[in-house]
């Protein structure tokens, strides 16, 4: 029997950082997706391979909770010596695939990558089960594979699909929010990975602050215009929390703006655009709205300068899929 589960990946459109204060932040999944196979093998070793980084099997066994013979340096299979032992694990073999997420030359787009494979992971896993994988199950998971306490945003939007307000206060919570009428949008990367970790630690050594506080009411107040589903508004509030992102990444030394986003930020205010770094920031991907395909077209001739590249990436609508094939 086969097992399939695949999981997409995201873009924050606004929230970064104020989330983990318990703020509510918007995120959208977008149309590039992480796979996992896993089918029944024989008794003995099961194996693992992931398209891009290895491609012949490796064999390992689970022994008293912990993976065993597998080198942990890969991404992948550092998710899968994380959370395989959670679950019943008779012997199979495992194709784990997020190249998509990923560009030509290996670098991270700052999509969730690796929560987009935890989701599609759990999914496959609880699949093969018989039951259902959770969200609190999935953002566990995950955070402890990062060894981390990042917000979950991606795990939720990689499960959810679609556009989602999202809070972690009083406990993980997602609402499901309409992408507004007339709101166009185009997505641009800077060629340089960020790292989130990073940036949370720098966070977390930043301690409380009136910038701090002021991220947080702008987070919400750009989540309600969301909801409310204006598109105007929706840009308003958009602007109006990444003027605060902005100055709060000074304040904590978090770099957001760099690696070119501050210079696609005041070019964009020059031409009647919102752009913003999504996620992490110093890196990845940013995302550029209006209401004028004129607007975003002026901008996207001009982004070129900033060294940046338009991607291809849409809203999808679908979060994680899992399927199964008897006869496989």
């Amino acid at each position: 029997m086969l097992i399939r589960a695949s999981a997409p990946g995201k873009l924050v459109l606004c929230g970064e950082y104020a989330v983990l204060d318990g703020a509510n932040s918007i995120a959208m999944a977008v149309n590039r997706r992480a796979f996992v196979d896993i089918r029944q093998g024989a008794d003995g070793a099961s194996t693992v391979s992931s398209p891009g980084l290895f491609d012949s099997p490796v064999e390992f066994t689970v022994a008293e909770g912990q993976v065993v013979a597998i080198a942990n340096e890969s991404r992948d299979l550092g998710l899968l010596a994380s959370v395989l032992p959670n679950f019943s694990s008779p012997p199979a073999d495992y194709v784990l695939d997020s190249r998509a997420l990923y560009d030509k030359s290996g670098e991270k787009l700052g999509l969730g990558s690796s929560a987009a494979l935890c989701v599609a992971l759990c999914g496959a896993l609880s699949g093969k089960a018989g039951s259902a994988s959770t969200l609190s199950e999935a953002i566990a998971l995950h955070r402890a594979f990062q060894q981390s306490r990042g917000s979950g945003i991606d795990v939720a939007t990689a499960m959810s699909g679609g556009v989602i307000q999202y809070s972690i206060s009083p406990e993980p919570t997602v609402y499901k929010v309409d992408w507004p009428e007339s709101l166009l949008y185009r997505v641009f990367w800077s060629g340089k990975s960020a790292s989130t970790t990073e940036k949370l630690k720098r966070l977390a050594a930043s301690g409380e602050s009136a910038e701090r506080d002021e991220l947080f009411a702008a987070s919400n107040e750009c989540a309600a215009s969301w909801v409310n589903g204006d598109a105007g508004q929706v840009l308003r509030t958009t602007a109006g929390f990444t003027e605060s992102l902005r100055v709060f990444s000074a304040r904590a030394g978090l770099d957001v703006f760099a690696a070119g986003h501050g210079r696609m930020h005041e070019q964009a205010k020059a031409m009647d655009v919102v752009y913003k770094p999504c996620g992490a920031g110093g890196g990845d991907i940013g995302i550029a709205m209006a209401t004028g395909f004129e607007q975003l077209d002026a901008f996207s001739s001009v982004v070129a300068e900033a060294g940046f590249s338009p991607i291809d990436l849409v809203l999808e609508g679908d979060g994680l899929i899992v399927s199964s094939d008897e006869q496989a």
